[in-house]
């Protein structure tokens, strides 16, 4: 690709790692412009404007609209996905390692002398994320006694409305009740506020790890990936597929997992079984 070529980035508007993406395509010579899914009645109307535009490298953000994946023209261009949201487009993909991201939380865990693990998340099955969490959780879990297994808290992904999320937190205490932990894998940060909301002293009650911390609270342990990282690698992937003269959709879609880092939390978690 020529410099001052430009990349088009689609998103549902949730893009929280556009400025490092930006940062990276022009550092390879590209300049990143981005077409919010809203704007456009069907995804074939944007890929008309995108075609028309002489734009052939499309990052795909997280798309949460139905319909849009199936009505995008993906004939004429080249195009990674940058994690994924309800609809996987069938283009190469660049995400978290979710699964390791589990098993990873599971083994410190049970170095902390932990023993009664549950896992909360939120019930979407129709994102790859949800089966990679569940399957990985299942996988440690089948390896303790029946009497320490706990079943996954899978929770409706509550809407802003206090309501919404009053409901989630009963539901999270009559767990938490019933179940008896003494940690609990988050999806990510949102559960340690959700527990806290419920009632429930962290980590004095009930101790908490993060799936994906989003690096700012220091409070509890986790598993840390900067979106920025997956953006930028999903940069690096599509660059190196213009250079390669790649159109259209591969015939073998391909996968990159990128492994998060464990983060201690800013102090010891005490145990109480």
């Amino acid at each position: 690709m020529a410099a001052g070529s430009t990349l088009a980035l689609v998103t549902d508007g949730r893009a929280d790692n556009l400025a490092a993406m930006r940062a990276r395509a022009e550092h390879l010579g590209y300049r990143l412009e981005t077409f919010t899914v809203a704007d456009y009645l069907r995804g074939r109307r944007l890929s008309d404007v995108l075609y028309h535009r002489g734009i052939m490298g499309v990052l795909i953000d997280q798309i949460f609209t139905p319909g849009f994946v199936e009505s995008f023209d993906w004939s004429h261009f080249t195009s990674v996905a940058v994690s994924e949201g309800s609809f996987r487009p069938p283009t190469h993909l660049v995400m978290p390692n979710h699964f390791r991201a589990v098993q990873t939380a599971w083994d410190h865990a049970l170095e902390m002398d932990f023993r009664r693990t549950g896992l909360m998340i939120f019930d979407q099955p129709q994102a790859l994320d949800f089966h990679d969490r569940r399957a990985a959780f299942l996988d440690r879990q089948a390896q303790v006694p029946v009497s320490r297994r706990l079943p996954i808290l899978a929770l409706k992904p509550h809407a802003a409305d206090p309501a919404s999320r009053a409901e989630s937190c009963r539901v999270i205490d009559d767990w938490i009740r019933r179940r008896r932990p003494d940690v609990v894998l988050g999806f990510n940060d949102i559960f340690y506020w959700l527990l806290k909301d419920a009632g429930w002293r962290v980590p004095e009650q009930v101790a908490f790890i993060s799936l994906w911390k989003s690096g700012a609270e220091r409070a509890y342990p986790g598993c840390l990936l900067s979106p920025a990282e997956i953006g930028c690698r999903a940069i690096d992937w599509l660059d190196s597929l213009l250079r390669s003269g790649a159109r259209g959709l591969p015939d073998c879609p391909a996968t990159m997992e990128i492994d998060m880092r464990w983060v201690d939390g800013a102090g010891p978690i005490p145990v109480n079984r």
